[in-house]
């Protein structure tokens, strides 16, 4: 490449398509690639680094909307980890490297289950043409011939569950994991909104979160109120109370209706 050309293109920086395939979405998986490199490079003993949207952008080309999409997905992986630190303070990031590992894995061998799973349709698809070209000689001579049998062709059908990793709407995916993730997702909009708010807020907290949400779950199903599970309905009440508009928002965000929130009952 001529050395003018390459000054013109700038800095390249590296892309790991297998990242995207095991977050599901690509702009996640350029910034974890990205986030691979500066990694390497901090100083941090604990691997922590700093990177702004600006600097986000700036490098990879993806938007701060995107951005905040690809955040929320990386935040509920286990190998993702974000914090806000120094004065004034700062988001920073770090991977847990050990789980990054066991989630390729985990990825890489549900991969190969699909694949086997693919090979055994195709023989089923092969077993039963064959069958269907026999039973059609079979009427042109005008034999006579018995129904064809079920065959394991109606258990290899089964779609193929989605990774562990995440929940979503897979037909093998129960309405309580659904409703879950969805609850998941409006909790990750909150972390999202408490952390990047300026300190001097009055209205929104980092600090607020870990004490009213960090422990509690959501579980939003597509009608009826949003149940929030949790261990200590007194703190809960009172996070409620203090985020219930925006708590409200962010719900109809995910759900595209009005929701309430409700404090489930134990054993509910």
């Amino acid at each position: 490449m001529p050395d003018e050309l390459q000054a013109a293109l700038g800095r390249a920086i590296a892309f790991r398509p297998m990242l995207s395939q095991l977050c599901g979405n690509l702009a996640a998986g350029i910034i974890l690639s990205q986030a691979l490199y500066w990694s390497g490079v901090t100083d941090d003993p604990e691997g922590w680094f700093y990177k702004s949207a600006t600097d986000w952008q700036r490098e990879t080309t993806i938007t701060r909307a995107q951005q905040q999409h690809a955040r929320a997905i990386l935040c509920n992986t286990p190998f993702w980890k974000e914090k806000l630190k120094g004065q004034p303070a700062t988001l920073r990031y770090r991977i847990d490297f050990e789980q990054l590992r066991q989630a390729v894995i985990q990825f890489e061998q549900n991969q190969q289950s699909r694949f086997a799973k693919s090979a055994n349709l195709d023989s089923a698809k092969q077993r039963n043409k064959k069958r269907r070209n026999a039973q059609t000689s079979l009427l042109e001579s005008g034999d006579s011939y018995k129904e064809a049998e079920i065959t394991s062709e109606s258990t290899d059908r089964k779609q193929i569950p989605p990774t562990p990793l995440f929940k979503g709407g897979d037909a093998n995916t129960s309405s309580t994991e659904v409703a879950r993730a969805r609850g998941q997702e409006i909790k990750t909009l909150l972390k999202r909104e408490l952390q990047d708010v300026p300190l001097n807020s009055r209205n929104l907290s980092t600090e607020d979160y870990d004490r009213y949400f960090r422990d509690v779950r959501f579980v939003a199903t597509i009608t009826g109120p949003i149940l929030v599970e949790t261990d200590n309905r007194v703190i809960t009440a009172e996070g409620l109370s203090k985020y219930g508009a925006r708590l409200k928002k962010l719900g109809k965000r995910v759900l595209g209706r009005d929701v309430e929130f409700q404090i489930a009952d134990e054993g509910q």
